[in-house]
């Protein structure tokens, strides 16, 4: 995650680096490398609003004590990157074998459209990062033992969502698909422990009630509905998602390759197989309205606002792509469910096809990016 952080693009800012930067509350020449806080007045500036607080506070808090480095920067992005991977892993683990987990989340912390995601100082890594905790908060809620600790951190992770436009609508909802699982927790903790952790939410999202309520924050923007009304450009988005993953990527030098797709052919083949094997036995998953309106409202919140909240998409994708890996490793060991030799062929020859779609991710990413002339322009290298 720290590997090149700041040398790969020559210790420069890309132009939504610059206006990140400002948001929390720093400044800076244009394109310059040297960053200061306001103090009090930028502290004021970040209040007014708070949305992605949590990005924007700690590096407020570098700024104020003058690590103005480029890695230290990057490195608050990079962290909520870390955290993205472990929490992947973790319902990965739930859900598939340790070798499926271990492979799933090497996929995704090779794949260049993480690291682009998570390596640059914009909004954008709060998107992928709130998404993996809203799919934590869904495995939360099903968790029958520490039923304090499970409440307490499935109330911090709903804080920390909220401050990422739109998003609190959909935890809402998939809270409302498993609203018995949640009453059992709330029936199962005491009754001052529930208050108190109402008190905590209140407490955590204060700033953005602030926001709201001085009127710096509307509430329109907050749901991120945008303010100008496109229904044939919102219909343009929607029908272009999978061919910006599959065929064409969007057109952003700055989390993009030229116009490569976001998913190179094998890790496509992978997420159909992982389609179809979940389609397959469809009556038999108890996640299906779940992962229809993550899907569902993905798309359209990525509809309403721009390619650049594709990573809303991924840790689902990723998952998909898991259990594609996972039939293909079955349908191996079910026709030779008894040569020790051929078995081990086969996890050799999947091994090694996964270890292309990472060496070509991570190239694409490290020597491709950052030499491509539209990188370059942006970067100011």
């Amino acid at each position: 995650m720290w590997f090149q952080l700041g040398t790969l693009t020559r210790n420069e800012f890309a132009p939504i680096e610059i206006n990140t930067l400002h948001e929390a509350g720093a400044t800076a020449s244009f394109f310059n490398t040297t960053f200061y806080a306001f103090n009090s007045y930028g502290f004021r500036m970040m209040l007014d609003n708070s949305m992605f607080l949590p990005l924007k506070l700690p590096i407020f808090v570098l700024s104020h004590l003058g690590i103005n480095d480029i890695v230290a920067l990057r490195s608050v992005v990079s962290f909520y990157g870390l955290l993205s991977i472990v929490i992947i892993f973790s319902i990965m683990r739930r859900l598939f074998t340790k070798r499926i987990a271990n492979i799933g989340a090497i996929l995704v912390v090779t794949s260049s459209w993480f690291l682009q995601s998570s390596r640059i100082i914009s909004p954008v890594v709060m998107y992928l990062f709130s998404m993996t905790l809203i799919l934590l908060i869904v495995a939360l809620l099903r968790v029958k033992k520490r039923q304090k600790l499970t409440a307490t951190l499935i109330t911090i992770c709903l804080a920390t969502v909220a401050y990422t436009p739109g998003l609190i609508i959909l935890s809402l909802m998939l809270c409302f698909w498993q609203r018995k699982d949640a009453y059992r927790i709330i029936k199962n903790i005491p009754k001052w422990f529930f208050v108190a952790l109402i008190l905590l939410f209140f407490v955590l999202v204060s700033p953005l009630f602030y926001s709201i309520i001085n009127g710096n924050l509307g509430v329109v923007s907050y749901l991120g509905v945008p303010s100008i009304i496109e229904p044939i450009e919102w219909l343009k988005r929607l029908v272009f998602i999978p061919v910006y993953i599959f065929i064409r990527g969007p057109l952003e030098p700055t989390f993009n390759v030229a116009r490569l797709p976001l998913l190179d052919v094998f890790s496509s083949v992978l997420l159909l197989l992982g389609v179809y094997s979940y389609t397959a036995k469809i009556k038999e998953q108890k996640n299906t309205r779940i992962i229809l309106t993550v899907l569902i409202f993905s798309s359209g919140f990525i509809a309403l606002n721009g390619p650049l909240l594709l990573p809303l998409l991924l840790p689902v994708i990723y998952l998909f792509i898991a259990t594609g890996v996972a039939l293909l490793l079955q349908q191996w060991f079910t026709v030779f469910p008894k040569n020790p030799l051929v078995r081990s062929l086969g996890v050799v020859l999947l091994c090694l096809a996964l270890a292309t779609i990472s060496f070509y991710q991570c190239k694409r990413y490290f020597i491709v990016w950052p030499n491509a002339p539209a990188t370059k322009t942006v970067f100011r290298i």
